[in-house]
């Protein structure tokens, strides 16, 4: 029985920690797709559905806050993990958390803690579909 790759969207305007975090992820296993900016990973999401997003709050073109609002419109399974330098604020999370976020990540990023968040999340997410279907 062959493992199934996991497919992570990144969505992070800062070049630097985008491509680090990208790197450490691929050694990881993972496969990585990366967007700059909210707008520009909804247009990703046109193309193919990731199975796990690092998602950045603070960004240029489209907020992530407003990025996940437009996600779950549309997609309420994708899990979702807020990266932030914001400090964890109860209101700001609350509101995250009512949108279905998976949790939050401090910056900069552990990569082994996200690794495995992100495969926690991705095996809950299959199990649940693999229970619908």
């Amino acid at each position: 029985m062959t493992k199934e790759k996991i497919w992570v969207l990144i969505i992070e305007d800062e070049v630097t920690s985008r491509g680090i975090l990208a790197s450490l992820l691929k050694r990881k296993g993972f496969e990585v797709i990366c967007a700059d900016n909210g707008k520009h990973a909804t247009d990703i999401l046109k193309y193919c559905t990731p199975d796990f997003i690092l998602l950045d709050l603070i960004m240029p073109k489209m907020h992530g806050q407003a990025f996940l609002s437009n996600l779950r419109e549309t997609d309420k399974d994708t899990p979702v993990i807020i990266m932030s330098a914001i400090d964890n604020q109860p209101a700001l999370v609350a509101t995250l958390e009512s949108l279905g976020i998976q949790g939050w990540m401090p910056k900069p990023v552990d990569p082994e803690l996200a690794a495995q968040k992100i495969k926690e999340a991705v095996e809950v997410k299959r199990k649940n579909a693999d229970t619908k279907a």
